[in-house]
């Protein structure tokens, strides 16, 4: 009964004994945390491409064919579109 008595009131071991039982809970929060986040990162991403394509597309007409007026320009480079960048300088031989 006596060795009972001195294990209970000795307090040399009781930090690492916290710790070892705290550890695995905060670090599983602080993972749980970054999944999270991660989530809600790749979330914005898809968002923000989708809201991107939605507005070039809504700018830019669709022919019949399929060709937007940037894409005809490669085949005609001599017909000039408003909505397009400026073309590459093409070399004159």
């Amino acid at each position: 009964m006596k060795v009972m008595s001195s294990l209970w009131g000795n307090r040399e071991g009781s930090a690492l004994l916290e710790a070892s039982v705290l550890t695995p809970m905060l670090f599983s929060l602080a993972f749980g945390v970054m999944e999270f986040s991660f989530y809600f990162y790749q979330q914005q991403l898809i968002e923000s491409g989708v809201r991107d394509a939605a507005r070039y597309l809504a700018r830019v007409p669709i022919t019949t064919s399929g060709a937007t007026p940037c894409t005809r320009r490669l085949t005609r480079p001599r017909e000039r579109h408003t909505s397009c960048p400026p073309a590459l300088p093409t070399r004159s031989e």
